[in-house]
């Protein structure tokens, strides 16, 4: 049995503190994951899914599927049209430029800034 007069080991205080330290670490990176999907955030990794915005509709309105798939056609016919005019408003730019930094790619400017957050639309 243990002496309760005798110090603690110094690898088991080392070992609480490495143990303290991760599990704090987890629970951290745990509640930061958990805080952005709830705030609806997610990485910037591209365009969002076609549906999501519906999806988020659907589960508001409870959409019949004749809504759901009309609401589907709506978002793909304006996502066309916004990429032809992103596309044309890249070339635009690109008439400005000089030759060197012409040839190397434009970034999108819907494309969002890491770090930066987005204004909220009006109405």
């Amino acid at each position: 049995m243990s002496d309760p007069a005798r110090p603690p080991d110094r690898a088991m205080g080392v070992s609480l503190v490495l143990v303290v330290f991760l599990l704090g670490m987890a629970s951290g990176a745990s509640l930061f994951y958990f805080g952005q999907r709830s705030a609806g955030r997610r990485p910037p990794t591209g365009p969002p899914p076609r549906d999501e915005g519906i999806e988020r509709l659907d589960r508001e309105l409870q959409l019949d599927p004749a809504q759901r798939e009309r609401l589907l056609q709506i978002v793909d016919e304006h996502r066309v049209k916004l990429h032809e005019f992103m596309e044309a408003t890249l070339s635009r730019m690109r008439e400005v430029l000089r030759p060197e930094p012409r040839a190397r790619p434009i970034s999108s400017p819907l494309r969002p800034v890491p770090g930066r957050r987005r204004a909220m639309p009006p109405g």
